[in-house]
């Protein structure tokens, strides 16, 4: 078992870029052309290739690689994500900043990061993988230091949801909360009906006397999307250490069960090598989920004018 000490000696880490989810809508005129800038220690290190009408959704798929100093606990990891402008400079979409911490002594990360525009409003999310190689006797270990958990879930399909679109077949998707954190929500399963599935991960850190909840919602174009129900994880109860497969009955504020929701989790308390999941494979008919933003894209563009008129987070849909 390795040693903090370890960390001392440096490496190589490799940060993979693999896509983002729900981005904030920039370009007024068709879809924006994503990328993502990488800073350490405030240098920039990298960026990816710009995705071209990557929209809110855009997949870059790249590895980059830097050299870490004898001292990468107090360096901070910069996400920057930018949309290219021909015309114009560029705008900022976002950033989420890393603690390498973790990475240092397991070595290896994988995680949906929330990123947060310049007045800290939510501006979607970046997946990505980092892996660290120390040099020396280095070997992979318990990160020191962490005062919380983490958990991991995946939100794969619903069983039997109570209808709550009179007309037409639902819209479900699902929103997911750690700790008291909103943390980010599934793609719509456009006409999912009672039995949508989603295959989408989210992680956050957890306290043992802390919860996850999972809202299940009905998407809703003309009016206000109605909440079919909610799961409750408690760490050490329903949320066991470890990845475990498991389905859990969704109940409404009255604890009237509304249907089934079928997740993966991981659970790691403090001190303890986290569980690699399994690997995540879409949903067939992927085509069918799309981003709330996707949805009102309308909406999304008159948001983000009257932020840029009032200097305000845009009202979210619920």
């Amino acid at each position: 078992v390795g040693k903090p000490g370890n960390m001392t000696h440096g490496g190589q880490l490799h940060i993979e870029v693999i896509e983002a989810r729900n981005l904030t809508v920039h370009d007024l005129i068709g879809k924006q052309d994503p990328y993502v800038k990488i800073l350490l220690a405030g240098t920039l290190v990298g960026q990816t290739k710009v995705h071209e009408s990557g929209g809110t959704e855009p997949v870059w798929k790249e590895t980059i690689a830097t050299e870490i100093s004898k001292d990468p606990t107090s360096s901070k990891l910069i996400l920057a994500v930018w949309e290219s402008d021909f015309d114009s400079d560029d705008d900022f979409i976002g950033q989420s900043e890393i603690d390498l911490s973790h990475v240092m002594c397991t070595g290896i990360h994988e995680q949906w990061l929330p990123i947060q525009d310049s007045k800290n409003c939510p501006a979607g999310e970046v997946h990505i993988k980092l892996r660290f190689k120390g040099k020396g006797n280095w070997k992979p270990s318990a990160a020191p230091g962490k005062t919380k958990g983490s958990a991991q879930v995946r939100v794969m399909s619903a069983k039997q949801l109570v209808k709550k679109d009179e007309m037409g077949k639902q819209d479900p998707y699902v929103k997911v909360m750690i700790a008291g954190r909103f943390i980010g929500q599934t793609k719509v399963h456009v006409e999912g009906g009672t039995d949508p599935s989603w295959h989408e991960e989210f992680e956050g850190d957890i306290d043992p006397d802390q919860k996850i909840i999972l809202e299940v919602w009905e998407s809703d174009m003309l009016s206000e999307d109605d909440l079919i129900g909610i799961v409750t994880l408690f760490p050490g109860k329903e949320l066991k250490n470890g990845v475990h497969k498991g389905t859990f009955q969704v109940v409404t504020e009255k604890k009237e069960p509304v249907g089934q929701l079928s997740l993966v989790t991981n659970y790691t308390p403090v001190g303890v090598v986290a569980q690699q999941m399994p690997k995540l494979v879409a949903p067939p008919d992927v085509g069918k989920r799309v981003a709330l933003a996707s949805r009102s894209d309308c909406l999304s563009i008159f948001g983000t004018a009257f932020d840029q008129m009032f200097g305000m987070c845009a009202t979210p849909r619920k």
